[in-house]
C-alpha cells in the first residue's frame, strides 16, 4: 500500500505543473475566443 501511495504522490507532483499550464492555456483560449 505504501508503495502505491508513493507512486500516486509522484504522479501528482509531475502532473501539477502540467495542470497549471493547461489552466493558463485555457484562460488564454477564452481571451482569444
Amino acid at each position: 500500500m505504501r508503495r502505491v501511495i508513493y507512486t500516486t504522490n509522484a504522479i501528482e507532483a509531475v502532473h501539477r505543473p502540467f495542470r497549471k499550464l493547461t489552466k493558463t492555456k485555457g484562460g488564454f483560449k477564452m481571451i482569444t475566443a
